[in-house]
């Protein structure tokens, strides 16, 4: 994913109302994590720190670097091998949107 921890495209406002958040939480999520963020020594703008809710953001303070998630998770498994033959790939992803798109690993 390549969504930011906050702002429009940001965790709270993509990924809150997915989970069944309203407006009133969405606010409220986005100012915690803002107040969150200005404790941590990682930065809230950078691409994907958005990502899983926010917890790219927290692994990022933690030393983690953040990178594209589904290219990294098909080279860890070994998905390029595995499905060098075949015809069609089924994945467990609720549907393909836009989110797809930004990296969303199913």
């Amino acid at each position: 994913m390549t969504n930011p921890l906050l702002g429009p495209t940001g965790a709270a406002h993509i990924f809150g109302p997915q989970k069944g958040a309203n407006t009133a939480d969405v606010q409220r999520l986005e100012r915690g994590m803002l107040k969150l963020a200005s404790f941590l020594p990682a930065l809230p703008s950078v691409s994907g720190s958005g990502a899983a809710g926010g917890t790219a953001f927290g692994l990022a303070a933690w030393g983690a670097t953040i990178t594209a998630g589904a290219p990294a998770v098909g080279r860890e498994i070994g998905l390029p091998g595995q499905i060098a033959d075949g015809d069609i790939v089924i994945t467990g992803e609720g549907r393909y949107d836009g989110q797809s798109a930004a990296g969303k690993v199913p």
